[in-house]
């Protein structure tokens, strides 16, 4: 059976890197004493002059001396520069990681307060009733109140005028603003959150892609229609069908760009509603 090194050369030079560096600076300290040692044993027993005169003879040695005494400072130097490096880069990857932390701390913050949001949608729907009509069936009930409203409306002129829906619809909200005015309230302040939360900084690095100023809204509105489409997957059909009318009356239209941006309305059954084609314009190309 052969025996394997327990380190190889390779493994041992990367844990002491310096390692050669200190066995010379030993080696000279060892001739420098060495050399003192017997300069010491040679000259104790003779004359000061001859001391001296001996002494003249080594004038160049102090000289080496005293280059490497300044060697040893410049090795000094070296050693306090490669140690500042070394820190700088540990500084560097100890902010990375913070930066990293402080990412997921806040992405699972924002995803604890956008499901409770959720929840409390939900929770406002069951709440809902007209009657014994409860919860999502009460968007039956408001979508067929509507649409018999404005298609009375509709059979009464031949020609469709925008202040005829207006009318309709502030009738239809007056009467039933208890039922659908916080629900669309908290419904808006979910989308303004989700729209307004930057889920990347710059310099982060997103799958080796650096995050920049030229890319960075595009990383961001990627998060946002993630959790949009979680958020529009709460709504049911005849909740887009009234959401699409209240897109347009002026008290709703502060809400049009965010139905528009995450596509609220994408399962809407508009071939059922009343003055769609005439509605529609503002929602642009929705459904081209």
């Amino acid at each position: 059976m052969s025996l394997r090194p327990r380190f190889s050369y390779r493994e041992f030079k990367q844990s002491f890197p310096d390692f050669w560096i200190y066995v010379w600076l030993i080696v000279i300290v060892l001739a420098i004493s060495g050399a003192w040692t017997f300069t010491y044993f040679e000259l104790k027993d003779l004359g000061e002059e001859e001391r001296g005169t001996f002494g003249d003879m080594f004038g160049s040695v102090n000289a080496l001396f005293s280059g490497f005494a300044l060697a040893g400072i410049v090795f000094t130097i070296f050693l306090q520069k490669r140690e500042l490096r070394l820190q700088r880069k540990e500084l560097k990857s100890t902010r990375a990681e913070f930066a990293l932390q402080n990412q997921t701390m806040k992405k699972q913050q924002f995803e604890n307060l956008f499901f409770n949001m959720i929840s409390l949608h939900n929770q406002i729907v069951e709440e809902l009733h007209i009657g014994s009509i409860r919860s999502r069936k009460v968007f039956e009930r408001l979508f067929e109140q509507l649409y018999s409203e404005m298609w009375v409306s509709e059979n009464r002129k031949s020609q469709f005028e925008m202040n005829d829906f207006n009318k309709v619809y502030k009738n239809f909200y007056a009467i039933n603003n208890s039922l659908l005015g916080h629900y669309y309230r908290n419904l808006y302040r979910i989308f303004k959150i989700i729209d307004g939360t930057d889920f990347y900084q710059l310099d982060e690095v997103i799958d080796g892609e650096k995050v920049t100023e030229q890319n960075i809204d595009t990383y961001n509105d990627t998060q946002r229609l993630k959790y949009g489409a979680v958020m529009r997957a709460q709504l049911s059909d005849l909740e887009g069908a009234l959401l699409f009318y209240n897109g347009v009356y002026p008290l709703g239209k502060k809400f049009l760009p965010l139905i528009k941006k995450y596509n609220l309305l994408k399962h809407m059954p508009h071939e059922r509603m009343v003055w769609f084609d005439e509605l529609k314009e503002p929602y642009g190309d929705l459904w081209d």
